[in-house]
């Protein structure tokens, strides 16, 4: 079936270390710290909406393996379904958030 959809992902910026820094060939990624993250997707077919997500995300590197990985904790998400033929599931549109934890629960722990 035909299927169409885009997605974007921001991560949160600067320039004191703890979040992601980029110049014109590079991207830094702090290790083992969690930064702010927003995505967004827009699905056109074989449905019809667009939804945001927000949390944090934290990268870990196996060197072992070579493997950059990526930990993401989404603490809202919305979807708003644009076709009035095709609403939606029931009570899939919305807004939905979550608690945001402290200290402890930013920890993430790859081999767990």
């Amino acid at each position: 079936y035909l299927k169409s959809e885009q997605h974007c992902k921001h991560l949160e910026e600067g320039k004191n270390g703890f979040t992601v820094e980029f110049t014109e060939d590079t991207v830094t990624i702090p290790l083992g710290r969690p930064v702010i993250m927003f995505s967004g997707e827009m699905v056109n077919a074989p449905t019809h909406y667009i939804g945001f997500n927000s949390g944090h995300v934290t990268a870990h590197y196996d060197e072992d393996k070579g493997v950059l990985e990526l930990f993401y904790q989404g603490y809202s998400n919305s979807r708003q379904y644009s076709d009035v033929k095709f609403p939606g599931p029931h009570g899939f549109q919305g807004l939905f958030v979550g608690p945001v934890a402290e200290g402890s629960d930013y920890v993430v722990d790859p081999y767990k």
